[in-house]
């Protein structure tokens, strides 16, 4: 017995130490997700600590956003208050990344600390980052606002002590956009991944959260519009209505930041004035802000001209469902509005880009009967590779006609200025309207590629009122009022009139144009094209009313046109000098200059180490599940009709307690392979 005990007690031991292994390994995966977490896994606005282990967080501190908008008239005042709690036993560096609507003009930066009020300091973009470096190695407090795109801003916070409170504010200037006789405003609360195309995949903006707990923000915007209402409503939230003249308008209850919050008011007298001008006296200049509308009568009169329309969808994995759902039914009641002068083409893209003919064909009802079967078929599926699609609408302008390219899009891309460039180069005599459709479309990349493009653009937010809006653009360039719009003042004293050029004035789609001058002229001389004839009218500038905020909004018009410059091979040097001058001058946040604040007072020395924490955001409303890697290569433009679709692959993603239960399995297998060959020994004896 004696000798028989012994290889009995070793296949004991063996099998149990095999046994413990595989759980240890396998439940050090699960007890290692309590306390810590991946990015993705966080509550969304909650702070995360780095830990020793990559890819791997704890929570820490909590995020509360109070934004309070002011409009009069045209005039957008926002305050962007955002507090920072640290509730662990670490000094904490915060870093979050925030959208602002992308003509922001950002200049004040405050922090508030311990009952101090600390100003910020504009100053150019790679020394502001050495003072707030110093600062943060220095233990004191400070803050750093960066510009990462035009409409999109990091957020750092150095040295939250814990158990402290910073309140960070950052304020903007900004202008209200009418449309179809309808004012507006929006202010983004997402930031969207963007589709690469080099990666072939999706970059998200920030660290993204799966999580629906409804982040803390708060919102509110007092109205003053200077005149009377006849609506007043918000297609993105529920919001409460108080007052007369002026109107405070709040977001009804915490909300989950993932979509764009939009308001929209309709005066009650629809009778409008053809120019409304503001006007602003600072540093002995004058600062001009004129909004042209067509004359009354103007738009209704206008003849309806031959054209060449080139429709282009994006029918990428962003646009699935309702979205493209929406878009097809828009864009076929945009067919039907054709007629028998007219021609038009076509053009989908996903990964892959498709027109429906070689070149644009006449509207016929057979054509028309083409188009609307292919387009039917369309469903949102893919990355978002856009160039192709706009290089093909952009192509082969032979036509005489009058060329509008239509482009629905939710803009979702991260090489913005390859298409802007693109655009410089072969706009020729082609108008680029561009719509935005989604929760929280790309509306920097939208706005500029329309800018350049000479025409206007378009979001549609609500996805129920795709097929409306759409009609409502479709009917609107049926009739271009006015082309090759051109301004001129007395005096010859103008520093700079922005936009430059002017676009085509459409009916109710106003021009709004931002001048600057070294004396205030006496006069504006405004021109165009209509369809049959010229258009001269001579404005004097009396009677422009008193405005505030719009040297900042002449400052960012002009960063704008200069930064637009750069599609156009203009020497990046030159550009960047004049950006950063004008940055400077006029105390703005952008490309080459920071905000940054700093508390000259040290904080107590401890033996605590700062840990750097991000803040993760939502995704927006209706994206689904885009966390997902897309892999393809890019394929070259077809001419042919067929339907088709791109595979997908999700990602093989790997963590450490993956890791560690794949190596529990491998044990236990190894384990039974053991007591299998064991087996079989003894069964041969």
């Amino acid at each position: 017995m004696h000798i028989n005990f012994i290889p009995k007690f070793r296949r004991f031991v063996l099998f149990s130490t095999i046994t413990i292994l595989s759980f240890w390994m396998i439940s050090c995966s699960a007890a290692a997700e309590q306390p810590i977490m991946e990015m993705d896994d966080a509550q969304s606005g909650t702070l995360m600590f780095r830990t020793d282990i990559a890819g791997k967080y704890i929570s820490a501190p909590a995020l509360a956003t109070d934004v309070q908008i002011d409009v009069t008239g045209p005039i957008i005042r926002a305050r962007v208050t955002q507090k920072f709690v640290n509730t662990s036993q670490n000094r904490l560096e915060a870093i979050y990344l925030f959208p602002l609507p992308d003509e922001a003009a950002v200049d004040r930066l405050v922090m508030i600390v311990g009952g101090r009020v600390i100003e910020g300091k504009i100053q150019e973009k790679q020394q502001a980052r050495r003072t707030y470096e110093t600062a943060k190695e220095a233990g004191q407090k400070a803050a750093l606002v960066e510009q990462q795109r035009p409409n999109m801003f990091i957020n750092s916070v150095a040295n939250i002590g814990p158990g402290e409170t910073i309140i960070i504010q950052i304020e903007y200037q900004g202008k209200v956009r009418q449309q179809d006789g309808q004012y507006s405003l929006h202010f983004p609360l997402v930031v969207a991944p963007r589709f690469s195309p080099d990666k072939n995949e999706l970059l998200p903006a920030s660290q993204l959260s799966r999580s629906q707990t409804p982040i803390g923000v708060s919102l509110k915007v007092n109205l003053n519009p200077g005149f009377t209402l006849s609506q007043l409503t918000s297609s993105s939230h529920k919001i409460s209505i108080n007052g007369d003249k002026q109107k405070t308008i709040t977001i009804d209850a915490e909300v989950i930041a993932d979509r764009d919050f939009t308001l929209q008011w309709v005066p009650k007298v629809l009778g409008k004035p053809a120019f409304t001008l503001f006007s602003e006296q600072k540093n002995g200049e004058t600062y001009l802000l004129a909004m042209v509308q067509a004359p009354n009568g103007m738009g209704s009169t206008a003849s309806s001209l031959a054209r060449e329309m080139v429709f282009v969808i994006d029918n990428s994995g962003s646009m699935a469902g309702k979205s493209i759902r929406q878009a097809r039914k828009a864009l076929i009641a945009g067919l039907d509005r054709l007629d028998a002068r007219d021609d038009f083409n076509v053009i989908a893209f996903d990964n892959l880009t498709e027109k429906l003919f070689e070149q644009s064909v006449p509207a016929t009802n057979e054509n028309l009967k083409l188009a609307k079967r292919f387009i039917s078929k369309l469903d949102g599926d893919g990355g978002t590779v856009m160039l192709p699609a706009l290089s093909a609408a952009l192509e082969a302008q032979n036509s005489n006609k009058l060329r509008q390219i239509v482009f629905i899009t939710d803009g979702q891309i991260s090489n913005e200025d390859e298409l802007f460039s693109l655009i410089a180069k072969d706009l020729g005599n082609s108008r680029l309207f561009m719509i935005g459709i989604g929760s929280a479309p790309n509306r920097y990349f939208l706005s500029r590629a329309s800018r350049i493009g000479r025409g206007t653009d378009t979001v549609i937010s609500d996805l129920d009122k795709v097929a409306i809006e759409m009609t409502r653009v479709f009917a609107k360039l049926e009739k271009p009022v006015m082309r090759n719009l051109k301004v001129r003042f007395s005096g010859n004293s103008s520093r700079g009139i922005f936009p430059n050029p002017l676009p085509d004035l459409y009916n109710n789609n106003p021009v709004v144009i931002l001048a600057k001058f070294t004396s205030k002229p006496q006069n504006m001389v405004l021109s165009g094209e209509l369809p049959h004839s010229n258009w001269v009218a001579d404005l004097s500038l009396s009677s422009a009313k008193p405005g505030i905020g719009i040297s900042q909004l002449w400052a960012r018009a002009k960063i704008k046109a200069l930064e637009e410059t750069r599609f156009t091979g203009k020497s990046i040097e030159q550009i960047n000098r004049q950006i950063l001058q004008i940055s400077l001058d006029h105390h703005l946040v952008s490309r080459l200059t920071s905000l940054v604040a700093v508390d000259v007072t040290p904080i107590t020395a401890d033996d605590t180490t700062l840990e750097t924490a991000m803040i993760p955001l939502h995704l927006p409303d209706g994206w689904g599940e885009v966390e997902r890697n897309i892999s393809f290569k890019p394929k070259p433009v077809t001419a042919a009709p067929s339907l088709r679709r791109s595979g997908i692959t999700l990602p093989a993603t790997a963590s450490p307690h993956e890791i560690q239960i794949i190596l529990g399995l491998l044990i236990i297998a190894l384990g039974l392979s053991l007591a299998a060959s064991l087996l079989r020994r003894k069964t041969q004896r």
